[in-house]
């Protein structure tokens, strides 16, 4: 059993605003997927309970895997409906996806607070970008082509 953390951290959750949307159901519920997940991180540090490292490596790993389930949604969307800028999105995809790789989870046990902050700052922080800026490139075009929120068959 690993250490048992007890911190504060006065960070704020980190809100959904209808100016994310792509105007794509499935990829917004997935982007507001990810932002419950940071929302989790912060909350374990903003209350002054007892954290195992076991729980916040869990949320990680799990932020993790959740990332790159979206990311092969939305590259498959793009696929299917022939957005021309689909390698570098991918490019934009595998960078942070190698970030999110690089995690040291040793320094989560000795430097939890430091770690943490940092990650959900960037993590946030790219997401936000990420989708104002490269996935509203592909939104148009595959929004067009959906009814309801599910892809029409072609």
């Amino acid at each position: 059993m690993r250490a048992v953390f007890k911190m504060k951290w006065g960070a704020s959750m980190v809100g959904w605003r209808d100016e994310y949307s792509v105007g794509i159901p499935l990829i917004d519920e997935q982007h507001k997927n990810m932002f419950k997940m940071c929302n989790e991180l912060i909350e374990i540090l903003k209350n002054e309970k007892e954290v195992s490292f076991e729980s916040i490596v869990g949320i990680i790993v799990e932020l993790k895997k959740y990332t790159k389930y979206h990311f092969e949604q939305e590259e498959l969307l793009m696929a299917k409906y022939q957005y021309s800028d689909i390698e570098e999105h991918k490019r934009e995809h595998t960078k942070f996806v190698a970030e999110l790789d690089n995690i040291k989870f040793g320094d989560i046990e000795t430097e939890q607070l430091r770690v943490v902050k940092e990650l959900v700052n960037h993590t946030t922080s790219w997401i936000i970008k990420h989708i104002l800026s490269s996935d509203f490139k592909y939104s148009e075009l595959i929004s067009k082509s959906l009814d309801g929120g599910k892809m029409l068959d072609r």
